[in-house]
């Protein structure tokens, strides 16, 4: 697991744990997705 990765777990609540590593599109990390960043969110997993 990378540093950034643990950071997130670190700072993020049990429950959204895994939506914090899935949801790499979010980029001020506020649990929502703005217009940017689901179209980059939908990006990263289409190119995953």
């Amino acid at each position: 697991m990378s540093k950034h990765s643990k950071n997130l777990l670190k700072y993020n609540p049990v429950d959204d744990k895994a939506s914090a590593l899935k949801m790499k599109g979010d980029l001020d990390k506020d649990g929502k997705l703005s217009g940017y960043e689901a179209k980059r969110q939908a990006a990263i997993d289409k190119n995953s």
